[in-house]
């Protein structure tokens, strides 16, 4: 079991109102698939490192597509086949790359080349994903797809001490109409990258395959106004977990366990004075769109294993019902922790 922890202190929300989405996912059929030489840790990048094929992107109009209801519902209010389409990517750090699992300040610069194809008038270009996040645009009538290499610019100067296993991911979203108060999800996945330089690293003691578990710590994490949170009763995405592996077993399982940092086991959620006395300032943690709000530790399961046959795993750490019990506090800094444990069985 690995753990992690996560900490929290206070911060300024921002709200945004979303209109109601028109545009049906069930109209587009999109496709990501991804090769797993370049997520099995078994590729050494001292064998070469430009434009290594990692997967790549198919998108269409899905099977009977026009035969639904909200395509016909559409149709009858003048609207017409929807091409507004934009995929954001993500990746592990601002300026992509490749960390070393066992010290991230040794990491090589990367990025993805995506030469996108479509027929719609100039949108067939090549794109250079190197930055997180970038938004690119997607637009197609029937078909538009393209493949992702991953290419690493060669270390210069003395390699030793770099020995061991890089990881990153790139998460892929493609939205309808993205940026407006329409926006809709229509597909996402994630690929995660596990390489080696010269020597892999060896994996946990007891295991004969890899595990790497990558904690992204938001900027909303800092300066939370929980009195503004309170009032509105607002949510607030503060983090991200990505798990890899190189485990393909059918007869394995894994599940992320989140609990309070302060008292694991029984425990809630709260945030604690710091420097003074004071009451705990409680609130709750969800994984959005995949559990309800928890006052305490709970576990989510990895629901499938992603592109390359791989189990994997990435989601959004939010918090929401602040002050659920309407606590009397005084004012001053709080800070809170979230454990993070990978459980694999």
């Amino acid at each position: 079991m690995m753990r992690h922890s996560f900490v929290c202190v206070m911060l300024l929300v921002t709200l945004s109102a979303l209109g109601a989405a028109m545009v049906d996912p069930a109209w587009y059929a999109i496709d990501f698939s991804q090769e797993e030489w370049l997520a099995s840790n078994t590729h050494n990048l001292t064998w070469g490192g430009s434009d290594m094929y990692v997967g790549r992107l198919d998108m269409e109009r899905a099977k009977n597509y026009d035969k639904t209801l909200t395509w016909k519902a559409w149709t009858n209010a003048g609207g017409t086949w929807n091409q507004n389409l934009t995929m954001v990517v993500t990746s592990s750090h601002e300026q992509v790359r490749l960390v070393n699992v066992n010290d991230p300040t040794k990491y090589f610069p990367c990025y993805i080349t995506f030469p996108y194809s479509s027929v719609v008038p100039g949108a067939t270009q090549t794109f250079t994903i190197d930055t997180s996040p970038m938004n690119i645009p997607v637009p197609f009538v029937w078909y538009g797809g393209g493949n992702f290499t991953l290419s690493v610019p060669p270390m210069s100067g003395d390699p030793a001490g770099y020995e061991g296993t890089y990881t990153t991911f790139f998460r892929f979203r493609v939205y309808a109409d993205y940026g407006t108060a329409d926006q809709v999800l229509l597909d996402e996945d994630l690929m995660n990258i596990l390489v080696y330089f010269i020597s892999p690293t060896s994996p946990p003691p007891g295991q004969t395959v890899f595990t790497n578990v990558l904690l992204q710590r938001y900027a909303a994490a800092d300066g939370i106004d929980v009195a503004t949170m309170q009032q509105t009763q607002s949510s607030l995405t503060v983090g991200a977990v990505t798990f890899s592996s190189n485990d393909s077993r059918n007869s394995m399982s894994y599940a992320i366990r989140f609990s309070p940092a302060e008292n694991p086991v029984t425990g809630a959620f709260a945030f604690h004075r710091v420097g003074g006395t004071g009451n705990p300032i409680p609130y709750k943690v969800h994984i959005p769109a995949r559990t309800l709000p928890a006052t305490g530790a709970f576990t989510v399961p990895a629901p499938a294993k992603g592109p390359a046959d791989y189990w994997q795993d990435f989601l959004e750490i939010a918090i929401s019902n602040m002050n659920y019990t309407n606590t009397l506090y005084y004012s001053g800094d709080y800070q809170s922790g979230i454990k993070i444990e990978l459980i694999i069985q």
